[in-house]
């Protein structure tokens, strides 16, 4: 059976842009320039009602966006996807001030069935307060990756790969299969490591009313690093939540 694939599909030039499903902040354009991204969200939409926000801010001369939410297949690479959504916003037609951050579209469309409910819809919101915790769970995958702790380092992605796998109707033990393969790779290259930047200079950005919290860099790049001697740089793309009053991998 073919699995649906719910994509957002972002163009825009000259603008700062936010897309958010659900609350989740799902796509971030942080400079000027150009830039084309399409984000798998299917581990972010909901049975029932579900909402696509866009906000911008402009930033250049020709500032616009263009928004497409499409209904393809996974892994289906020869089957054009369905346009459920097609927005455009160009500053020409709809000025907005330049030094906010405006919202240019809210869309809400209804799903009978989805893949079920997520951990993180249950999640305790983040506070100010936890950032110590969430610093430590980083702190825990850099050690076990230190130690060539394999499994110790795929426990923590445990509930990740179970909704992933859920979303894209695949075996939770096939996508942990894959993950174990290529970090015992990692792992047995002599003169592996894990590398943190000082905690403070960890940016953690909560969104869907603080139930989820994308950990980065300052420059919005992947938090934990394993680097080889070679120049192999694999980066660590982490988003947590506190579930069961432990933070845990969710994305």
């Amino acid at each position: 059976m073919n699995t649906p694939a719910y994509v957002v599909d972002v163009a825009c030039q000259d603008v700062r842009l936010q897309a958010l499903v659900n609350g989740y902040l799902c796509y971030r354009a942080r400079d000027d320039g150009r830039r084309l991204a399409q984000v798998k969200v299917n581990s972010f939409v909901l049975e029932g009602k579900n909402d696509l926000e866009v906000i911008v801010r402009q930033t250049g001369p020709e500032p616009w966006c263009e928004i497409r939410l499409l209904l393809g297949q996974h892994e289906v690479a020869d089957e054009e996807p369905t346009d459920l959504l097609y927005y455009r916003w160009y500053a020409e037609e709809q000025p907005i001030a330049r030094e906010h951050d405006t919202t240019v579209l809210r869309h809400r469309w209804s799903m009978r069935r989805a893949f079920g409910r997520w951990a993180w819809e249950s999640a305790t919101p983040y506070l100010d307060a936890d950032r110590p915790a969430v610093e430590a769970l980083l702190v825990e995958l850099q050690r076990a990756l230190d130690r060539r702790d394999l499994e110790g380092y795929l426990d923590r992605f445990d509930v990740k790969n179970e909704e992933l796998a859920r979303s894209t109707e695949q075996a939770p033990a096939d996508l942990r299969k894959t993950h174990r393969g290529l970090m015992e790779w990692a792992m047995a290259i002599p003169g592996m490591t894990a590398r943190l930047p000082p905690l403070s200079e960890l940016e953690l950005t909560a969104s869907a009313g603080g139930r989820l919290v994308e950990v980065t860099q300052r420059d919005g790049t992947a938090p934990l690093r394993v680097e080889h001697p070679d120049g192999f740089d694999m980066g660590v793309e982490l988003v947590v939540s506190q579930v069961g009053g432990r933070w845990q991998v969710v994305r």
